[in-house]
């Protein structure tokens, strides 16, 4: 079962010399829908030829970056259509915002600021906003593009958080190029469930749920769920929030085993720092390696000798002063080692200058 949502799927056939494209609910790096399984299938529409795709979208949005991608993704096709079922919100409108759209009658739509989460010090939570206030700056640009309104414009629809649309109100405002009027997609009992997960202000109405649609599907999501065969749409949408529940929580416990692993990190590259295995300057980089590969870079820094400090090395020396202007620390230690045991005493910052260069050549 894919992780994040019961829901969330992709899947692809080529008809008619036309690639076809469904991306259903949660958009994430770790979910089948994804910009990676998306860049497998274009790859092998482009292999048999294909230069034209309709993309269906029914999600409520996901990763930014994932969004923006697939847009990269899709972008290599000659020509991409959207067709938007029960709802396209958040990073699924970066999608929309890029390509000739197509709603359904009863589709609804929301856009809001980016966010993130976010954790560590203040330098990296600094450099979090920095990317958050770029990605904000993104997704305005698209808009105001899409839309033909101004960035100000786009900024007071969504100044007050999520702001929901209808079809009707979203074609109004060029978020979408059409409306299929003569055909409303049938809302079933995952769409309404969705609906409710994101917030959406209206939610239809029982009576208009298609409690017939594709039994297979339905035996299939009671079979996930583990309900029973006569399961009510009730209790599937029950369910269902108890699965949105889990899964959060499981994001919840990944975000925490990241932060954990950052505090390990910081630990062990802070004591390699102080054991004189590395220096200070040389932290940024073992810090990356440890978050990417800990057990690795932890067995890296074990076998790592202290540096020796530069009195071990010392030896007396005579003879004429010689211009040590333009002298590395190398020169230093294999001509006058004495001499640089008193430049580290009379100037610090210049014999710091000189390890510096030396440790990070």
């Amino acid at each position: 079962m894919v992780r994040g949502s019961i829901y969330t799927h992709i899947t692809s056939e080529a008809r008619q010399g036309k690639a076809y494209i469904r991306i259903i609910d949660l958009i994430s790096e770790s979910t089948e829908a994804s910009a990676a399984i998306i860049r497998m299938q274009v790859d092998a529409f482009l292999s048999q030829g294909i230069k034209e795709a309709e993309v269906y979208i029914n999600s409520r949005g996901g990763s930014v970056f994932e969004g923006v991608e697939i847009v990269n993704t899709l972008s290599v096709f000659d020509k991409v259509t959207i067709i938007v079922g029960a709802l396209a919100a958040s990073a699924a409108t970066y999608i929309t915002a890029c390509f000739y759209t197509v709603a359904k009658a009863n589709t609804q739509f929301m856009i809001h600021r980016p966010r993130l989460s976010t954790y560590g010090d203040v330098i990296m939570i600094e450099s979090d906003l920095r990317l958050l206030k770029n990605t904000t700056a993104d997704y305005k640009t698209k808009y105001a593009t899409k839309t033909g309104k101004s960035e100000d414009e786009i900024e007071a629809l969504w100044s007050n958080g999520d702001c929901w649309l209808t079809a009707q109100e979203a074609l109004h405002h060029g978020f979408i190029n059409a409306i299929e009027e003569t055909e409303e997609t049938v809302i079933t009992a995952q769409d309404l469930a969705i609906l409710e997960a994101c917030g959406a202000p209206v939610i239809p109405s029982p009576e208009f749920i298609d409690k017939t649609k594709n039994n297979m599907d339905r035996k299939e999501l009671l079979s996930a769920l583990g309900l029973p065969a006569d399961a009510t749409d009730e209790q599937i949408i029950a369910a269902t929030k108890d699965a949105k529940v889990k899964a959060d929580q499981y994001t919840q416990s990944q975000e925490d085993q990241k932060a954990t692993l950052q505090v390990k990190a910081e630990a062990m590259v802070n004591q390699a720092i102080k054991d004189k295995k590395i220096v200070a300057s040389q932290k940024t980089q073992f810090l990356s390696l440890a978050v990417a590969d800990f057990d690795n870079t932890r067995s890296i820094l074990e076998g790592m000798q202290s540096i020796p400090k530069l009195s071990a090395v010392i030896k007396t020396g005579e003879g004429n002063e010689p211009d040590r202007s333009s002298w590395s620390l190398d020169d230093y230690l294999d001509k006058d080692p004495a001499a640089y045991e008193q430049l580290r005493e009379e100037n610090p910052e210049k014999a710091q200058a000189l390890e510096a260069a030396y440790f990070n050549s």
